[in-house]
């Protein structure tokens, strides 16, 4: 099993408790449970060797998952028989800066992503990315014409998302991201210290589940909604995003340009609709 949370000492200290009594902070230091950050890469095998794209920082745990929800990211794969093999190769654990491997070989037919310059952080999923313009591409409809969401659903869902958080229960450290019916049924989730990383293990998913496209199925996040997490959405073919957070403007933006449902902001009695208002049904 994956490691995704360890201890480390802290102090805890209480607003207005006084701190220079001598030896005091020895008696308030204890163990407390952190999420684990380890880098992951993942590389393309090749005749020739492998070849590393991308290393990221993540939460260990479906590994598999998130380089899957990545190629669809970056190439735009649909079909999970586009990957020949895939595996994980694990760095020895004595050596806390040695790092994990899944490494990826694809059919003849298959484009290969551009390898990245550096590492990617768990805060950013495109930071390394070349090129910004022209990187979201969309070409697959993301809803049905019988397709909505009515508001009892956007509730549901994220009060469902955060039931299903076991390490940041533990720790307060990760995010999450969860795949779910327009109807507010929530079919599945996944934690990691990136968002962008919970979102590939998502998408992921549902590509080696042979889902794609996701079509009338809403991305829902933990996080705030950045222009990357609607870029993975479009490439899957979500039909919409529902957050906890807000949304910044350019992915308002390209949610708007590409009629993608964006509701953030979502809390037990309020929510933001910024995309696709008509898609609401309210009740």
């Amino acid at each position: 099993m994956p490691v995704t949370t360890t201890r480390r000492w802290v102090r805890r200290i209480l607003r207005g408790e006084p701190t220079a009594v001598e030896g005091r902070h020895l008696a308030d230091r204890r163990t407390d449970d952190v999420v684990v950050e380890q880098p992951l890469s993942l590389a393309l095998q090749t005749p020739q060797g492998a070849q590393v794209l991308v290393t990221t920082m993540r939460t260990p745990g479906h590994d598999l998952e998130l380089a899957a929800g990545w190629l669809v990211s970056e190439t735009g794969m649909r079909d999970r028989h586009q990957i020949t093999a895939m595996g994980l190769f694990t760095a020895n654990r004595d050596d806390e800066l040695a790092v994990d491997t899944v490494r990826i070989a694809l059919g003849d037919q298959t484009p290969a992503p551009a390898a990245r310059g550096f590492v990617t952080t768990s805060s950013c999923g495109v930071c390394s990315a070349a090129n910004l313009p022209g990187f979201h591409h969309h070409d697959l409809p993301g809803q049905t014409p019988m397709f909505s969401v009515t508001s009892g659903s956007l509730f549901a869902v994220v009060h469902q998302l955060t039931q299903q958080q076991p390490v940041f229960q533990r720790t307060g450290g990760v995010h999450a991201a969860a795949l779910a019916t327009s109807d507010g049924t929530v079919l599945m989730a996944r934690e990691d210290i990136g968002r962008h990383n919970a979102a590939d293990k998502v998408v992921g998913w549902a590509l080696l589940e042979d889902r794609l496209p996701l079509t009338d199925h809403l991305l829902v996040m933990s996080s705030r909604i950045s222009y990357e997490i609607v870029q993975k959405a479009l490439q899957a073919g979500c039909a919409g995003i529902v957050a906890v957070s807000a949304a910044s403007s350019l992915a308002i933006d390209v949610a708007r340009e590409h009629g993608l449902f964006l509701a953030g902001m979502v809390r037990p009695d309020t929510a933001n609709v910024y995309s696709r208002e008509d898609l609401l049904v309210t009740q």
